[in-house]
């Protein structure tokens, strides 16, 4: 029997898959004056374009977390969708927990950090593919260290809504260690942020 599906069942269905949660709310207080993200590479592509262009040959289930005092609203509007932080984000914590509390409806985050653009759209996939399959928390790693990003089933939405401070949710990961799969990857992007404006130029 042929079964058609409204537009709200669509949606619904959508909603209740895991997404990726892009955190963009950070100070960038190491890099200088300048946002980061908007700073371009040496391709010309800005910092949060190459993040996201690995993110959405993936998935167009993205939410990224900005904050409303910095310059990025104005670059991702009509682009791609995106939480504003009230005020400055504190830290990394207080970030993770404000974009969970805005896509609670989600069945698992993927979170992503922005300052990272070279990693690959294939590492995004295997992440993504694995969570589709795997109520664990999900993270690769390149010559056995664990990177980013991190995948987080439902059953932490309460401890990622808690989060607060610059730890993050490594205090998560570290206290279920037991629930941590790791997908061993060739690509080294998985490890590499940009702190200071050198970093933009020269990793590949």
């Amino acid at each position: 029997m042929l079964r058609i599906w409204s537009s709200s069942m669509l949606a619904a269905i959508k909603n209740s898959a895991p997404g990726f949660l892009l955190l963009a709310a950070g100070s960038s207080q190491r890099f200088g004056e300048s946002c980061k993200l908007s700073a371009l590479m040496e391709h010309g592509v800005t910092v949060i374009d190459q993040t996201l262009k690995a993110i959405t040959s993936v998935e167009r289930k993205v939410m990224v977390v900005v904050s409303e005092s910095s310059p990025l609203p104005a670059l991702l509007a009509g682009k791609y969708e995106h939480t504003l932080f009230p005020g400055h984000s504190p830290g990394i914590g207080d970030s993770i927990a404000w974009g969970v509390s805005q896509t609670a409806s989600w069945q698992g985050w993927v979170i992503c950090l922005a300052d990272m653009p070279w990693i690959t759209a294939a590492v995004y996939r295997a992440v993504i593919n694995l969570a589709e399959r795997e109520n664990r928390i999900i993270s690769p790693s390149y010559k056995g260290q664990r990177g980013h990003p991190v995948f987080f089933p439902t059953g932490y939405r309460k401890e990622l809504i808690a989060l607060k401070g610059d730890r993050g949710a490594n205090g998560i990961i570290g206290a279920n260690s037991r629930e941590l799969l790791t997908i061993e990857t060739g690509c080294a992007g998985v490890l590499k942020d940009i702190d200071v404006p050198e970093d933009l130029s020269g990793y590949y």
